[in-house]
């Protein structure tokens, strides 16, 4: 490759670098909804407990995760809240890594109205058990919830958090591999 060649591509990964950059800090400059602090507050026990400062830091990582991924109601409703416990079930097991940019490989969450059935995401019929899972194939990018699960899993604090173990799951699989 000749030098001329060579400062092109360079050109262009800074260009990529400096948009990424940019379009991270447009990102959080964008607000919560004013109620969402207030929620998180009253459902949230991790947040509860933190400093300002890392109550600052959780509500900029929430800024860019709602901002990033889509959130769909399947047979259900989402509202502010539902938005809220689904952001905070994807930021609790993150906030350790300092520089945390986000889940490239997530493009939408789904709520369903109640389980479904994991092989075909169905929401009527025996075989439903499933609270919660990480798709696969067609599903590929997208966690799919219970409505009723994610919102017991921060009501009780019983450690049985559908929402944080479907999210630390995903952060397994960013290495390609369930391990």
């Amino acid at each position: 490759m000749n030098v001329a060649w060579k400062i092109v591509l360079w050109l262009l990964v800074l260009v990529i670098a400096l948009w990424l950059l940019f379009r991270r800090r447009k990102m959080l400059l964008l607000p919560l909804p004013n109620e969402a602090p207030a929620i998180l507050e009253e459902n949230v026990l991790y947040y509860r407990h933190l400093n300002e400062a890392k109550k600052q830091r959780f509500r900029d990582l929430m800024r860019v995760f709602l901002q990033d991924v889509t959130i769909t109601g399947v047979g259900v409703e989402v509202d502010l809240k539902d938005k809220v416990l689904v952001a905070a079930s994807a930021i609790i097991p993150v906030m350790g890594f300092q520089n945390w940019t986000g889940y490239p490989n997530l493009k939408e969450v789904l709520l369903y109205p109640d389980r479904f059935d994991h092989l075909d995401y169905r929401t009527e019929g025996a075989e439903r058990s499933t609270l919660g899972m990480v798709g696969w194939g067609v599903m590929h990018g997208k966690v799919v919830l219970s409505k009723p699960a994610l919102h017991h899993g921060f009501a009780y604090e019983d450690k049985s958090n559908v929402g944080i173990h479907e999210f630390v799951h995903l952060i397994d699989m960013m290495d390609g591999y369930t391990d």
